[in-house]
């Protein structure tokens, strides 16, 4: 089976819509079946067009410096397997709650319960236009609005000159604001993105290659220990390296050697529904948080 046959098969079985079928990120079943050991990675290295991209894959995953990488390749799998300690994230979302922006999301007031009305056969107050109606009564009731879901971009663009306790810092930021923003009752579909230019022989030097991974559909629940897994340096200098060489042979291209050079992003921006963070969000994030929120929270108004 080609690697284009086998991604194609995952978004088949855990899409839940046509439009999901047809994105362009990697399904979580596919990255959780694939780096998990090293015999699931070898297999999936067989299955590249380009002997090349077999070798970037193998490379990436089992790469020898554990301090480049802040872990080993064995704990990599382990971490993507059961989960990691959730110690980092945890201060983070205390160091957020300690801060403006927690006190402005709460003060949203997204998850709090509303009134409404409803027709009732036996309560609540006469309605002269349903008398001759089964439910001539209107009642009203607790209830909390649907909610549109956020989606959320985690860019992780960094250069070899970043260390991995920064990286391994932003992503416990990035686990700690999803879990903050879920709190409140909004649904989250949360995407591990990586840009970057001359990642691939044969193309353009400033074309930007663009990975994805779908790490949550707004429609799942995901372990958070498991989550937190994703945003750590040990799973960006293996994992999200080696899908790079897997989004070249579906391109018919050769990954380079360098993997190419990361794109820079805003900090933290949003654009209809989508919020995106990148690696100096933490710096900076209150202002388009609470846009992308209230915007959300408008349009569950306008239920």
């Amino acid at each position: 089976m080609s690697l284009a046959s086998l991604i194609q098969q995952y978004k088949g079985k855990h899409s839940v819509s046509e439009a999901d079928a047809s994105s362009t990120a990697l399904p979580l079943r596919f990255i959780l079946d694939h780096f998990t050991s090293e015999a699931s990675v070898r297999e999936l290295a067989k299955q590249c067009a380009k002997p090349k991209n077999a070798e970037r894959i193998l490379g990436a995953v089992n790469y020898d410096d554990e301090r480049f990488c802040q872990g080993t390749t064995s704990e990599l799998y382990a971490s993507l397997a059961s989960g990691i300690d959730l110690k980092a994230g945890r201060e983070a979302r205390a160091i957020i709650e300690r801060g403006e922006l927690a006190r402005k999301i709460k003060l949203l007031g997204i998850a709090t319960p509303k009134r409404a009305m409803r027709l009732s056969d036996c309560e609540g107050d006469f309605d002269w236009s349903q008398r001759f109606s089964d439910k001539p009564y209107l009642e009203s009731y607790r209830t909390t609005k649907s909610m549109p879901a956020l989606t959320i971009e985690a860019f992780f663009n960094f250069t070899s000159a970043v260390s991995s306790s920064d990286i391994d810092q932003y992503g416990a930021f990035v686990w700690a604001l999803n879990d903050l923003i879920e709190a409140q009752g909004i649904r989250t579909r949360i995407l591990y993105v990586n840009t970057s230019t001359g990642s691939y022989s044969g193309t353009r030097s400033n074309a930007i290659q663009r990975t994805e991974i779908e790490l949550k559909r707004a429609d799942q629940y995901i372990l958070p220990a498991q989550l937190a897994a994703f945003f750590k340096a040990n799973f960006f200098r293996r994992v999200g390296f080696a899908i790079k060489a897997i989004n070249a042979d579906l391109s018919d291209a050769t990954c380079e050697y360098s993997f190419g050079r990361s794109v820079q992003q805003d900090a933290v921006r949003y654009n209809n529904g989508t919020l995106s963070l990148s690696g100096d969000a933490s710096k900076g994030a209150t202002a388009e948080v609470l846009k992308s929120l209230t915007e959300l929270l408008n349009a569950r108004k306008a239920i």
